[in-house]
C-alpha cells in the first residue's frame, strides 16, 4: 500500500465528510517532543512498523507495533521528549467527529451516548485490518459507497469491542459551563488577539482563576488551547489551497514564521510541506494540491 520512503519526513491528508485521514512518513533519525494539547475530535492512531509512546490521563503509554492508540476528544496529551528512529517508518492517524462517533453508537445500542475508551492502546490482528482496508480505500479512491462500507464495519467493530458509554445528556456545572463558553469563543473568534482579561470577563471570573480552572479543565492554558484550535483549522485551510501566508493571516496569527513555528511544533513539518504533500479526497473525490 505505501510507497517509497521518502527523504524527508512527510504528511499526506484526506478529509472525508466527518473524517480526516493523515499518513505520516518519518525518516531515520529524532522528532522533535510534540506538546501537551488536545482534540475536539476522537484521535486514533496505528502503526505496523514502529513502537510508539505518548503521556496521556497521566500515565506513559507504550504502543507495540501493530497497535492502536486510542485518544478520547477534548483529552490533553504530548508525546515523549525525544523520539529516534532508526530506519524509516509510517503511521495512520484518523480523526473522527464526536457527532459521527455518537450516530455510529446510537445506531449499535438503540440510546443517546457517546463511546469512551478506557483502555488507549488496543492490540486486535482483526481490527487492524478492517483499519487498513478502510486506509486503502480511502488512499486509492475507490467508490463513496464502498469506502463508507469499510468505515462504518472499523468504526462497528471497535465501538462494540472495546468502547464504554456515557450518558450525553449529563448536566453540565457552572465552571464546566463557563469553560465551554470559552473555549466556544476561541474557536470561532480565531483571528482575534484576544486578551485573558476580556475572556474573564464574559464569564464574570477573574483571569488568574479563569487561567486556573481552564488549565484543570482542558488540561492546557487558554493560549495554547487558541494555538492548538488555530493550527487544526490551518491544516484543512492549507487543504483547500491557500497559501501558507493566506492561512497565518487569516487566522490571527503575528506573521509566516510565527505560524510555521507553532504548526511544525505540534504536526513536525512546515506548513509548506503539509501543502505539497497532500493528496486530498473530498466526498469521494481527488483533488490534488
Amino acid at each position: 500500500m505505501n510507497a517509497k520512503m521518502p527523504q524527508q519526513n512527510t504528511v499526506k491528508a484526506w478529509q472525508v465528510n466527518d473524517l480526516l485521514l493523515e499518513l505520516y512518513h518519518y525518516v531515520p533519525g529524532s522528532i522533535e517532543p510534540i506538546p501537551k494539547h488536545s482534540h475536539e475530535d476522537y484521535q486514533i492512531g496505528f502503526s505496523s512498523d514502529s513502537i510508539g509512546e505518548y503521556f496521556y490521563r497521566g500515565t506513559c503509554h507504550h504502543v507495540p507495533m501493530e497497535s492502536f492508540s486510542i485518544l478520547h476528544t477534548d483529552e490533553p496529551h504530548k508525546s515523549r521528549e525525544v523520539t529516534w528512529f532508526d530506519t524509516p517508518c509510517s503511521f495512520w492517524m484518523l480523526y473522527i467527529k464526536p457527532n459521527l462517533f455518537y450516530e455510529v453508537t446510537e445506531q449499535l445500542i438503540g440510546c443517546s451516548t457517546m463511546p469512551f475508551f478506557k483502555h488507549p492502546v488496543i492490540t486486535d490482528c482483526d481490527l487492524a485490518t478492517k483499519f487498513l482496508q478502510f486506509c486503502g480505500a480511502i488512499e486509492q479512491r475507490v467508490s463513496r459507497l464502498e469506502q463508507e462500507s469499510l468505515q462504518l464495519s472499523f468504526l462497528s467493530s471497535l465501538i462494540q469491542r472495546y468502547a464504554d458509554v456515557q450518558d450525553s445528556s449529563q448536566l453540565i456545572g457552572k465552571q464546566q459551563h463557563q469553560i465551554k463558553q470559552i473555549r466556544e469563543y476561541l474557536e470561532e473568534h480565531l483571528e482575534e488577539n484576544v486578551s485573558l482579561e476580556y475572556l474573564a470577563q464574559m464569564v464574570n471570573l477573574s483571569p488568574y482563576y479563569l487561567n486556573r480552572v481552564f488549565r484543570k479543565e482542558v488540561g492546557i492554558p487558554p493560549h495554547k488551547y487558541q494555538i492548538q484550535v488555530r493550527i487544526d483549522h490551518a491544516k484543512a485551510l492549507l487543504q483547500q489551497g491557500l497559501s501558507v501566508k493566506q492561512v497565518a493571516e487569516q487566522l490571527g496569527f503575528a506573521d509566516v514564521s510565527h505560524f510555521t513555528r507553532h504548526f511544525k511544533q505540534l504536526v513536525q513539518v512546515t506548513p509548506g510541506q503539509y501543502l505539497s504533500q497532500q493528496n486530498l479526497t473530498k466526498e469521494g473525490k481527488n483533488v490534488q494540491k
